[in-house]
């Protein structure tokens, strides 16, 4: 895990109902160095959002209650050196149409690996430091080949 170092110290905001996920993720990011807070809706997410300073916001799309992508719409309002991923094991069109209206970094299909998260963090983060923005689109989808499971990724414009 020495090739995230430069994930080290971000502080993200993960908002996932499914609590095998979200003590996953947790869990994964605390052992790259990360500071990760994690709630199962986007209402209690918001409300710590409002309250603490995040360079990432991880959302799944379908949550009881505020839907993620409404989530990261508000995060967008209170910020915009942020990066932001939807995850989601419903994406369609429409779902997706939303995420690039509102500027969303990447979208990641369930299932994903940890590394995929890893690789697209990484990515849009070295791009926000680099631009101080945010620029590119990136949604990953698995795709199966015989015994492995890979994810690839589409970007804004491809």
């Amino acid at each position: 895990m020495n090739r995230f170092r430069s994930l080290e110290n971000e502080s993200i905001l993960l908002v996932e109902n499914d609590l095998t996920i979200r003590e996953t993720l947790m869990a994964a990011f605390s052992r790259i160095g990360c500071r990760v807070k994690g709630f199962d809706t986007a209402e209690e997410g918001l409300a710590e959002f409002k309250n603490h300073c995040f360079s990432v916001v991880i959302s799944d799309f379908k949550l009881p209650g505020m839907d993620g992508l409404t989530l990261l719409r508000e995060v967008i309002t209170r910020g915009d050196n942020i990066v932001k991923i939807l995850i989601s094991g419903y994406a369609d069109n429409k779902m997706l149409a939303g995420a690039r209206k509102i500027d969303v970094d990447a979208v990641l299909e369930k299932p994903f690996t940890l590394e995929s998260l890893f690789n697209i963090l990484k990515e849009k983060i070295e791009d926000r430091k680099v631009s101080n923005g945010l620029s590119g689109y990136a949604v990953a989808t698995r795709t199966e080949t015989p015994n492995t499971n890979t994810m690839s990724e589409r970007t804004k414009g491809g």
